[in-house]
């Protein structure tokens, strides 16, 4: 994650505002700093009980595992491109409604390694899935927004949160001079919820297929879950 925000772009900026089905006023922006720690421990916590690689890798079981999991969430947060969903309790504070932690892409990057063997098989599992086919030649671009995690808390579910996270990518995009979001999308849920925000296939293999490919890809019971994974895109005119 050598990208870098440029500075010319207020930090933090409102990229959304929306009311949903119950009339509930929501806005979604940059991740303020003294939201970071926050947000990387609902990622390694909450987020990770329930994303389908995590879960059926039991991650969270293993202490040494939640450990590295926030500094991985925290340093991703720090890239300054995280999104965060917030409303108004009674008494006007904010609360948090949902996150996604979406990072840049750049075409030289080099993927990170970790000791620890749960998260390094997840992200060899997304590594391999990106790589199987090169969005940035196919795209013809040098960067694009992707994403390591979206959560929406379980209070908030059915208000349509987890979509216009994927819509305010948009506008931060486009202020950045980002023309493109990709993602591993690994969920069922997700995968839904990315089509009708207007996501395309990019590469799509099943579980079942990329454990046939290379053993450490093994996440056992997920197909009950969910059956393939997917790399989309969407683009910003």
């Amino acid at each position: 994650m050598s990208w870098q925000r440029d500075p010319g772009v207020p930090f933090p900026s409102v990229w959304r505002e929306f009311i949903s089905k119950t009339n509930t006023k929501y806005w979604i922006q940059d991740i303020p700093d003294d939201y970071k720690d926050v947000v990387a421990n609902y990622m390694a916590y909450a987020f990770s009980k329930e994303e389908p690689m995590f879960k059926f890798s039991n991650a969270t079981t293993y202490a040494e595992y939640l450990k590295i999991a926030y500094n991985f969430w925290r340093k991703c947060v720090d890239q300054n491109m995280g999104l965060i969903c917030f409303t108004k309790d009674e008494d006007g504070d904010w609360k948090i409604a949902g996150m996604n932690c979406t990072v840049v892409s750049t075409i030289d990057e080099e993927y990170e390694k970790f000791e620890n063997k749960c998260l390094n098989k997840i992200i060899s599992t997304i590594t391999y899935v990106t790589k199987q086919v090169d969005a940035f030649e196919t795209l013809k671009i040098d960067k694009y927004l992707s994403a390591l995690g979206l959560f929406v808390l379980p209070e908030f579910r059915g208000e349509g949160i987890g979509l216009e996270l994927l819509k305010a990518r948009e506008p931060l995009c486009k202020a950045c001079g980002i023309k493109v979001s990709c993602t591993v999308f690994t969920s069922l849920f997700s995968q839904v919820i990315a089509t009708k925000a207007g996501f395309k296939d990019l590469y799509d293999i099943s579980y079942s297929e990329l454990e046939k490919r290379n053993p450490l890809f093994k996440f056992p019971g997920i197909q009950e879950h969910t059956t393939n994974i997917k790399f989309m895109y969407i683009k910003y005119e």
